[in-house]
């Protein structure tokens, strides 16, 4: 089954990543974070971390600080590749989720903001972007365009593809709440939306067929 967990990534919370995780990291990632020119986005990173060696500590039985998460070469991460859960890690505004599953999974949040929508030229398929500009409502349009989204990242983060694979070369579409993939895609992959904190869209995506139905939300403590 697939699990999706989620932590708060706010600076009221700075201390505790920063002297809980930031110490344990490898020096890859601690490029990685310095590299940052905002707090915000250092901190989501952080969170993401703790909380995935923070779930797979419990499934693995490890101490969170032995799991080192590595990552592949379109940046998905993952523990061992022969040995342990599959995972995957998203964050956004004030959150930071992981999923976790037995299969391959990918997971995609975003907070609902306004942008130009015009990018979606570029990694909607014609029918999706037309579908788009149709919708007379600009808050309706906005929150389709995340919808399409967080659909497609989450697919292409499951696979392992990043954006090596454009994402206007496949479709996606909602049927009777059921997600539909369409074009030159991998088969097999189950896809469920998340009702989650207001203001965002989220998206898990999975070989595995069941998905939990809530969010599990973990306290850095």
């Amino acid at each position: 089954m697939v699990e999706i967990y989620a932590v708060q990534a706010t600076k009221e919370y700075k201390t505790f990543y920063f002297d809980r995780m930031y110490p344990y990291i490898n020096s890859e990632r601690r490029k990685h974070i310095n590299s940052f020119l905002h707090i915000e986005d250092a901190l989501r990173s952080l969170a993401g971390e703790w909380l995935t060696r923070s779930v797979l500590s419990e499934k693995l039985h490890l101490d969170l600080y032995e799991i080192m998460i590595d990552y592949g070469k379109n940046g998905k991460p993952f523990y061992n590749s022969t040995f342990g859960p599959h995972f995957n890690i998203s964050h956004s505004g004030n959150w930071s989720v992981c999923a976790v599953s037995a299969l391959p999974v990918g997971v995609d949040i975003e907070i609902i903001q306004p942008i130009d929508l015009s990018i979606a030229k570029n990694c909607f398929t014609e029918k999706e972007f037309k579908t788009m500009t149709c919708i007379a409502d600009k808050a309706e349009q906005l929150d389709y365009f995340y919808t399409i989204w967080t659909i497609k990242e989450s697919y292409l983060k499951a696979i392992g593809a990043g954006f090596s694979i454009a994402p206007d070369s496949f479709g996606a579409s909602m049927n009777n709440h059921q997600i539909l993939l369409t074009g030159d895609v991998e088969r097999g992959y189950s896809l469920k939306q998340y009702d989650f904190d207001n203001g965002y869209k989220l998206c898990a995506c999975s070989l595995d067929t069941q998905f939990s139905n809530d969010i599990k939300i973990r306290i850095p403590e």
